[in-house]
This record gives C-alpha cells, sequence and structure tokens, in this order.
C-alpha cells in the first residue's frame, strides 16, 4: 500500500515537471524597446517592438531618434544618454550596466564630435518604469 502511495506521488511529480517544461518550451520570447525621448514597449519580436517604440515616442515628443534600441533581456536597462557639447543630443542603449550603455553608445557620440554625455533617464527593460542606478 505504501508502495503504491510513493508510485503514485512519483507519477504526478513527473506529470507537472512535463508540463512546466512544455509549457517553457511554447513561450514566446518578449522584447523591450525604447526610442529617444519616448516610453518602452513591448512586443513579440525585436522588429516591432522597435517600431512600437518609435511610434510610441513620435505621438508624444519631436524629439524622437527614430532607431529604438531593444533587449530581449528583461533584466536590462534602458539608458537615455545625452551630450550637450556642442549641442544637445540623445541616444538609447539596452544594456546590464551603465558602462556599458556608454561604451556601447561612444561610437554614436564620438563620431557626432559630442561631448559632455550622462544618462539623463534610466527605465526598467521589464516595468518601463524609471529606476536608480
Amino acid at each position: 500500500m505504501t508502495n503504491g502511495i510513493y508510485r503514485a506521488a512519483g507519477a504526478a511529480a513527473l506529470a507537472l515537471a512535463l508540463a512546466i517544461f512544455a509549457g517553457g518550451a511554447h513561450a514566446q520570447q518578449r522584447w523591450a524597446a525604447m526610442d529617444t525621448s519616448g516610453p518602452v514597449v513591448w512586443g513579440a519580436s525585436m522588429e516591432s517592438a522597435r517600431e512600437q517604440a518609435v511610434t510610441a515616442c513620435r505621438k508624444n515628443s519631436q524629439k524622437c531618434s527614430g532607431t529604438a534600441a531593444a533587449t530581449s533581456d528583461m533584466s536590462y536597462r534602458f539608458y537615455e544618454v545625452c551630450c550637450t557639447a556642442p549641442s544637445v543630443k540623445c541616444a538609447v542603449a539596452g544594456r546590464a550596466s551603465r558602462q556599458e550603455a556608454m561604451e556601447a553608445l561612444e561610437p554614436t557620440f564620438t563620431g557626432a564630435g559630442l561631448s559632455k554625455c550622462s544618462p539623463r533617464r534610466i527605465v526598467s527593460a521589464a516595468t518601463g518604469k524609471t529606476v536608480k542606478e
């Protein structure tokens, strides 16, 4: 009798594990994207998220770059970095840290002759909320 209970419990645990694994295999990847001065939006693909981010930005601002940053890593943050010399220009990078974002954007700013760059806004890819560093 006791042996039957253990078998039933083991079979139930195996069925649960298989159901969880199978559900994870069918889960769609989620992408987050953000354009300069815009909100974070989400889509099923990188292209979809980027298009939605540009559209959302243009509804609220005239300072959109038209090239949204995107990530599928929801632990990342979007760093909106602005340079103030010789003029104000901003760009966004989705990265794990401030240093990674600054390194990713450096060629863009250097190539345009911009300096005095720093993050203006840091936003969670997972929630779309402004976060502190």
